[in-house]
């Protein structure tokens, strides 16, 4: 499973950052590749097509293409889950899964607020 994130040429932006922490807490393998939006390559054919609002963060999931930070991560807390043997366990690992991801969620809004006071 091919996964690419495409985030901003500066790497500042805290939805980005978002993206790429769950990227990493799940230990999930990706390719990072920038997108200069001081050159506009997100109003790009090649970006804005198949990404379809030319939005940054998105991800390439093998072909299936997601913008919008709380979307991707969202996406992939129910996608990625942890490699649990019993059903029980898997049903509760989604439970907790959806309650990090709403966790996360929340930490990151109200950092981004923070962020956008100063």
């Amino acid at each position: 499973m091919a996964l690419t994130l495409y985030i901003d040429s500066f790497s500042i932006s805290p939805y980005a950052f978002s993206v790429y922490v769950a990227l990493e807490e799940k230990g999930v393998p990706y390719v990072w590749k920038t997108v200069s939006l001081p050159d506009k390559a997100h109003h790009r054919p090649e970006y804005l097509g198949p990404s379809m609002t030319g939005r940054v963060p998105a991800i390439d999931h093998d072909g299936f293409w997601l913008a919008e930070w709380a979307a991707i991560v969202n996406y992939l807390g129910g996608v990625f889950l942890p490699p649990w043997g019993k059903t029980e366990q898997w049903l509760i690992s989604v439970q907790h899964t959806d309650a990090d991801v709403d966790r996360f969620l929340g930490n990151v809004d109200r950092f981004a607020r923070l962020v956008t006071q100063r």
